[in-house]
């Protein structure tokens, strides 16, 4: 596991994912697997199914 901020723990792949959408400057990450509403840095998560 990685921590992506030190309130919140993340599986390794995604945090992989969110690091690499931080790094891209992407703001909005669509995914069913991270809780929706939840802002990692500066990627708001969305959950297209809640």
């Amino acid at each position: 596991m990685i921590a992506v901020d030190t309130n919140v723990l993340v599986y390794s792949v995604d945090s992989l994912l969110v690091a690499a959408c931080i790094d891209a400057e992407v703001t909005t990450l669509y995914s069913e697997g991270l809780s929706d509403g939840t802002t990692y840095d500066s990627v708001m998560v969305i959950n297209p199914f809640a």
